[in-house]
């Protein structure tokens, strides 16, 4: 994903730490949303 580091960047975010897609979710508009404010709250600031 080319674009995640940016928006990690953009977010104070390291793109590095963000959490792995959860293998028993369906892939969604919605799910995806979920996935990246997972990374958005993640403690590794």
């Amino acid at each position: 994903m080319l674009w995640l580091p940016d928006f990690a960047e953009i977010h104070g975010r390291e793109w590095e730490n963000w959490p792995d897609w959860p293998k028993d979710r369906a892939g969604t508009v919605r799910n995806f949303a979920r996935w990246l404010e997972m990374g958005l709250v993640s403690r590794d600031r």
